[in-house]
């Protein structure tokens, strides 16, 4: 199975694509911060099916959970620190390779989230869903990558 050192620059490479494909369509985000958002996007998504597992993505989604928890915390927003956990037990107890795998899994959670993200904050809906696209198309070429390969 490939590792992180081919899923990222494989999410390079799917961002690059896309962002060609948008930029012939008249679409693609022109700032400085959603370019560097959506390639963020690509990158955390070729690496997310490896959640479930002790890695470097593991590593960095509860590294960000321990700078977000106390940021509930002060904000009193006790609904988003339950289910922050509630993620955090989930992740930790699934097996490698479930749920985390599956696109029929992936793509509906990434579009909740982007959702929840545009009702919580004021964030472009446009950057969002752009993101979730990116997001998934790197998601996919973990999938592929580890599915043919």
């Amino acid at each position: 199975m490939p590792s992180y050192k081919v899923h990222i620059p494989a999410g390079f490479i799917t961002f690059i694509l896309l962002y060609i494909i948008q930029q012939k369509l008249g679409v693609a985000p022109n700032t400085f911060q959603n370019v560097a958002a959506i390639l963020l996007s690509s990158t955390v998504g070729s690496i997310f099916p490896d959640i479930d597992t002790t890695s470097i993505m593991q590593r960095l989604f509860f590294l960000s959970i321990l700078v977000i928890a106390p940021v509930f915390i002060f904000q009193n927003n006790y609904l988003m620190l339950a289910i922050t956990a509630a993620v955090c037990i989930i992740i930790l107890i699934i097996p490698h390779r479930s749920i985390t795998h599956k696109p029929k899994w992936v793509i509906p959670f990434a579009a909740l989230v982007c959702g929840a993200l545009a009702l919580i904050k004021h964030i472009d809906s446009m950057l969002l869903w752009q993101c979730w696209l990116y997001f998934i198309a790197a998601f996919l070429s973990h999938w592929l990558l580890d599915r043919y390969f």
